[in-house]
């Protein structure tokens, strides 16, 4: 069978990580179903660009591509443009592709299924689980029911990795550049246009949290989740259905707490306020809504007793979340 999947992998600084990543893709999967595996170095003033090139020379499925920083969304079009792959998938730097994954993803697009999703890890120590992990429960859903668990954030999350894109359904759809939660936006307009999502019970993927990456460390630019919030929650009413409506607002109240509770610890406080204005406004629809997860639920129960509560709920529920 020819090769079908082009794996994309956006890099900034990542010579810490970047060889054990490379490692998981190009020894871990089989070289039966990735066609190529596209660096795309955003500007690294380290030696993320001198590993890439050593290998590249080892194994002739590695590109490289080097452009000026254009951030995560930037560097993830470049190697969509550039890709000749059936499929797409996604992987960052920072992270490990565990054993057998792509193949497993690949055995779930089936042809009305445009998008599979994996699992995955928060911690190393629990990947020797995995071994004994293989499951081949899934389910497979609409796209619809699809957008609504992800903006619920019940079932899976918005990150483009763990996951299998059939090309054809992306189309000509890419990521909005120089914006954080670019992948928030990407996945809900992309969810809108496909057909079918597997959803596969086995963990594939090994996130590993960068005490430098963005989101570890603040910076005003996390602020962008509160624009990528309210597009969504404007598309999802001019679209008239009210189910998926009350989960974008779900999703913007959580994002509004999370921002509100980061605002306030970093003396934001104009954004605090406005969050503060947000969640007074939403927090009875998600109150009231039993597809809301119980965190959110509390913390709109807890809002009612006034912002200096909240705050200190939202130092231990969101602090560190989107």
């Amino acid at each position: 069978m020819e090769p079908s999947i082009s794996v994309i992998i956006p890099v900034y600084n990542s010579q810490r990580y970047l060889p054990q990543c490379l490692d998981s893709i190009l020894s871990g999967q089989g070289e039966d179903v990735i066609k190529e595996v596209i660096v795309v170095d955003d500007g690294s003033s380290d030696q993320t660009p001198v590993i890439a090139r050593a290998y590249a020379a080892a194994d002739s499925r590695v590109k490289i591509i080097s452009q000026q920083n254009r951030c995560c969304g930037g560097a993830r079009n470049t190697g969509i443009e550039a890709s000749t792959g059936q499929y797409l998938a996604f992987v960052d730097a920072d992270d490990i592709l565990m054993p057998g994954a792509l193949p497993h993803l690949l055995s779930l697009m089936g042809p009305s299924v445009d998008i599979a999703i994996g699992r995955y890890f928060r911690d190393a120590a629990m990947t020797h689980h995995y071994a004994a992990d293989r499951s081949e429960r899934h389910t497979i859903i609409g796209s619809e029911l699809a957008n609504k668990i992800m903006l619920y954030r019940t079932g899976f999350i918005s990150s483009p990795w763990g996951r299998l894109y059939r090309k054809s359904a992306i189309g000509d759809l890419r990521f909005k550049e120089n914006l954080y939660y670019e992948d928030l936006d990407f996945n809900y307009r992309l969810l809108l246009r496909t057909n079918q999502v597997a959803l596969t019970h086995r963990c594939l993927y090994l996130y590993r949290r960068n005490p430098d990456s963005a989101m570890s460390l603040w910076d005003d630019k996390r602020l962008d989740v509160l624009r990528v919030t309210e597009w969504i929650e404007a598309d999802a009413s001019s679209r008239h259905n009210p189910s998926l409506l009350a989960a974008a607002k779900d999703r913007r109240l959580s994002a509004c707490f999370n921002m509100y509770a980061l605002c306030s610890s970093h003396q934001r406080h104009t954004m605090a306020n406005l969050c503060w204005t947000e969640i007074k406004r939403l927090r009875r629809d998600s109150l009231t809504n039993s597809s809301v997860r119980w965190r959110n639920r509390v913390a709109a129960a807890v809002s009612y007793l006034g912002p200096t509560v909240l705050r200190y709920l939202g130092e231990a529920f969101y602090r560190n979340q989107s």
